[in-house]
């Protein structure tokens, strides 16, 4: 058979292109695809994500002249030479995975969540597309929706976009929207100090995701409560106590890190991380009824040390801090090397406070770092 179509032959291919897109802005670079050449009709429908590629998320006006400059001579060159499929996806810059997409599926404004869809490990693309039409536009919208929402937060569209192409697979239909709730958790970290909640594990399912995202939102809740109440005591939610003539810095003891938690931020954060409710004992710092310290190893938080008293100070009888509790995770009970270094610690701040600041000999390793900070 001659590559040369008759008229008829041209517009019987360009018609049947042109229907399998129910989007019109596909149909011009359907038709300039389907109408170039015989046998370009079975690249189509073999991967009808050549026309979306050929039209590059172009629409009305735009769309049909791109069509005519660059979908169909190409394709006849491409014919005439005998191309195989992956070469033809290749030219038009789709991943050759992504043929198993659905005409029905493909749509101008998702050409470019497609594009990069199509620049993942093709063992990974292979195996996240869903089988059916109805799976696979939920996934294509959930996409959309991730990284339009990403764009408005941060200018990122791409934000942790491996992770959702793959995760997002399994997001029910009428559910769309709700990966936004996951994208605020995803973006916050960047944009703040990242008071609450855990970092983000690319190795989550989508429900582990949602369930981190909820304790995330409700944390968040709390703590602008906390900073409201901060707002109240007078002080600023970041805003450092002065904890003399207790230790205003880390101290180490029996490789136990003592960090003072002098603001209403390094209180909540402390909370969050450690499960309980030492967020809430910003009034007691403000006012000078307490000192609290969070006991850490190697970075990580171990317990919550709080110094308090069970009387008031009064004017002419100061009362020395002791300790009053020590809480590991969800208040639990932190290893006992814990409990020896906080008694270590607490014996260490009396004799500082009955020497005047000047700290006696029992502890020589940290002496220094006392006299660094009473000169300072």
């Amino acid at each position: 058979m001659s590559s040369t179509l008759t008229a008829w032959t041209r517009g019987e291919a360009e018609r049947e292109a042109k229907a399998m897109f129910g989007n019109q802005a596909l149909h011009p670079a359907a038709a300039a695809l389907a109408g170039s050449h015989e046998r370009a009709l079975d690249y189509i429908r073999q991967a009808p994500v050549i026309v979306l590629s050929a039209n590059a998320g172009k629409l009305g006006r735009t769309a049909a002249h791109r069509a005519r400059a660059y979908a169909g001579p190409p394709m006849r060159f491409l014919c005439d030479r005998g191309a195989k499929l992956r070469e033809v996806m290749a030219f038009y810059g789709c991943g050759f995975q992504l043929r198993a997409l659905k005409p029905s599926v493909l749509h101008p404004v998702r050409w470019s969540v497609i594009y990069h869809l199509g620049r993942l490990p093709p063992s990974t693309l292979a195996q996240i597309i869903p089988e059916s039409r109805t799976q696979q536009d939920v996934w294509l919208r959930t996409l959309v929706r991730w990284t339009e929402h990403c764009e408005r937060r941060c200018g990122n569209p791409w934000l942790r976009f491996d992770w959702a192409a793959v995760a997002f697979r399994a997001v029910a239909r009428g559910h769309e929207d709700a990966v936004t709730t996951v994208a605020d958790m995803v973006i916050a970290p960047g944009q703040s100090s990242a008071l609450i909640g855990p970092s983000f594990d690319e190795k989550w399912t989508l429900a582990q995701a949602e369930a981190a995202a909820d304790r995330w939102h409700r944390a968040l809740g709390r703590a602008r409560a906390e900073q409201t109440a901060a707002h109240k005591l007078g002080i600023g939610f970041s805003d450092p106590v002065d904890y003399s003539p207790y230790p205003n810095s880390p101290l180490l003891i029996d490789g136990f890190d003592f960090v003072p938690l002098r603001s209403c931020e390094d209180l909540w954060a402390e909370g969050a991380a450690m499960r309980h409710c030492v967020g809430t004992y910003s009034p007691a710092v403000v006012q000078g009824r307490a000192r609290i310290y969070s006991v850490q190893q190697g970075g990580r938080r171990i317990a919550t040390l709080e110094l308090g008293s069970p009387r008031q100070w009064s004017d002419d009888t100061p009362v020395p801090f002791r300790i009053i509790q020590l809480k590991g995770p969800c208040n639990g009970k932190p290893p006992k090397a814990v409990f020896v270094a906080a008694e270590q610690f607490e014996t260490m701040v009396r004799e500082r406070i009955a020497s005047g600041g000047r700290l006696r000999t029992a502890f020589p390793d940290i002496a220094a770092t006392f006299s660094d900070e009473a000169a300072a």
